[in-house]
């Protein structure tokens, strides 16, 4: 039937009639039918690819919640550690100021340590030297005995000479006596002699008393020195036992010195690093705070996402049951046609699919070898129009002539051989082909039985 513009003189029954084309009629059937098909395809893939952004989404908002949650935690955490970082920063700085007050006392005490140490050597200086003083002392009082014994030895030898003079002035008085006038001058110088002797005699007695007082004041002094150089060893002993003991405490000084310096230096690196670790800690903060204003953020996305989402899901089943509305009354056209016209035999098309399914190389899932396998399978028969595979997520390794669809995973077909059936169709329009045909689908196994993938082909329903 033929159409003329509105507004035209034309007649709709002036128009010339065109002879009813019934092949062509049925090419748009059939090729209606297979666009119909796609098209609740597709939407089935969109409804399931709505389905697991919404799966998605909510797990993905599930998981922000609880990572926002986390993050939350986090940060009360890191400001908990902040703040006994700040507090260990406080008590790094008191000890790094303890340590330089301790290692400004240490420096003082080592410096009166060896304050005292030169005094304590000047000391022993002096004492060795009054030591070597006390010993010249000593040899020369020995020598002053020396000379004392020697001035007694001379008063001793004087006594003699005194007696014998004595002796001779009392012979010579006798013998002036006997003399008598004429003997009178000797008489008086034997008297005089006399006197000298005896004045000797007092003067040689006095000397000894005084040598004798001295010999007992030197044998005082000796004693005295003696004692007094003992008191020097004493005093020296005593000053090298001193000298041992601060040269132990200067060394434990040095060593105190050492540690409180090494102590000090650790006090202050720790300041730095507790500084340091703040500022990281604050950075810390200001990153996590940003996350959260960003999880905050992907929360909302999240949930736009699942609007859009459920949006979409009600196109696609808007979409769906207009696509299998228009399906259904595409079926109603020649539907009995296809299935009076076309027979098979079931027998024979499942030995042909346990034959392409029971290659071993096809378990491997290797596209390459697909493709060689299921080329050659085609080509040996020529009854099939389309050969292909799918992996156990509906996608195709394979297809001869490309597949119309993207994926099988809605197909009756695929979910059978998934099933572990061999599955043959009843007669329907391919999507491939475009053409009436017949459907063989069976199971791709492993070494172990399981099921890996699916294997099929079409056959043209006109040969079989």
């Amino acid at each position: 039937m033929q159409y003329v513009r509105a507004g035209s003189h034309v007649r709709e029954s002036d128009a010339p009639r065109q002879p009813f084309d019934e092949s062509a009629f049925r090419r748009f059937l059939y090729e209606s039918r297979v666009v119909a098909d796609r098209l609740v395809a597709v939407v089935e893939e969109v409804d399931r690819a709505a389905v697991g952004l919404t799966d998605i989404a909510d797990r993905s908002a599930a998981q922000e919640k609880e990572l926002e949650v986390g993050g939350r935690s986090a940060v009360e955490w890191i400001d908990k550690a902040f703040a006994c970082l700040r507090q260990l920063a406080a008590a790094a700085e008191q000890i790094r100021r303890s340590s330089e007050r301790m290692l400004a006392e240490s420096d003082a005490a080592k410096a009166t340590v060896v304050e005292v140490c030169r005094s304590l050597v000047e000391t022993d200086r002096v004492m060795q030297r009054l030591e070597s003083d006390n010993e010249t002392m000593r040899e020369r009082i020995r020598a002053f005995v020396g000379h004392a014994l020697q001035i007694e030895q001379m008063n001793a030898f004087i006594r003699e000479v005194v007696a014998q003079t004595t002796l001779l002035s009392l012979n010579a008085a006798i013998e002036a006596a006997h003399a008598g006038e004429a003997g009178r001058g000797f008489a008086v110088v034997a008297q005089e002699i006399k006197k000298l002797a005896e004045q000797s005699h007092g003067a040689v007695e006095r000397s000894s008393r005084i040598v004798a007082s001295i010999q007992k004041g030197v044998e005082d002094v000796l004693r005295a020195v003696e004692e007094e150089r003992k008191a020097v060893r004493l005093s020296l002993d005593e000053m090298n036992a001193m000298k041992d003991r601060l040269d132990d405490i200067f060394r434990k000084t040095l060593r105190l010195h050492d540690e409180v310096t090494a102590v000090t230096d650790a006090s202050l690196r720790q300041t730095e690093l507790a500084s340091v670790s703040a500022d990281q800690l604050k950075a810390a903060v200001e990153v996590v705070e940003n996350n959260l204003r960003n999880v905050a953020a992907a929360l909302e996305r999240m949930e736009e996402q699942r609007r859009q989402t459920g949006a979409l899901r009600r196109v696609s089943e808007n979409l769906k049951r207009t696509a299998e509305e228009l399906t259904g009354a595409l079926r109603s056209f020649g539907e009995d046609d296809l299935d009076g016209r076309h027979r098979y035999d079931r027998d024979d098309l499942m030995r042909l699919a346990a034959e392409l399914s029971g290659t071993a190389e096809l378990a491997a899932m290797d596209g390459r070898v697909h493709e060689r396998v299921l080329t050659a399978f085609m080509e040996a028969h020529a009854e099939i129009e389309a050969v292909w595979s799918n992996r156990d997520d509906g996608t195709f390794v394979f297809s001869r002539p490309p597949a119309g669809l993207v994926n099988a995973r809605g197909r009756h077909w695929w979910i059978r051989a998934m099933e572990g059936e061999t599955y043959v169709s009843p007669v329907y329009v391919s999507a491939i082909t475009k053409r009436p045909c017949v459907t063989v689908s069976a199971p791709i196994r492993d070494e172990t039985g399981a099921v890996v993938g699916v294997v099929g082909f079409d056959l043209k329903a006109e040969d079989v």
